[in-house]
Order: C-alpha cells, then structure tokens, then sequence
C-alpha cells in the first residue's frame, strides 16, 4: 500500500524518513511548495523557485557591516 508523508520540512529532510520507513506514495514537503514522486525519483510540483529569498538574502547583505 503506498504512503505519502506531508511535512513543512524541506525535501532533503523528508526523504530520509520515507526511506526509513520504507513508503513509496507522494511527499508534500516544504509546506506545500514541493509535491515529489518518491518512487518515481522526480518532481511533480514545485511552487518555489528560490527568488524571494535571494532577494531578501541581498537585501540583508545591504545592511550588514
């Protein structure tokens, strides 16, 4: 029976823990903004691209002494 695991975590993070034990449905990781096929091995949904926060991440770069 496959089993899918949902977490806020990010996907590195959640698929030692599918592994561990040993479930083959879907991961909805980063709290929603990635939906991985785990027995396939690829994404089906990605909603983050990472801009925000390289955006934000040069913004504070501005502010730092």
């Amino acid at each position: 029976m496959p089993v899918s695991l949902a977490s806020g975590r990010t996907l590195p993070n959640v698929t030692p823990i599918m592994q561990a034990i040993g479930a083959s449905g879907f991961i909805v990781a980063e709290n929603g903004g990635m939906v991985w096929d785990s027995s396939q091995g690829h994404e089906i949904l990605a909603l983050s691209d990472g801009r925000r926060a390289k955006e934000a991440a040069e913004w504070l770069a501005t502010k730092i002494d």
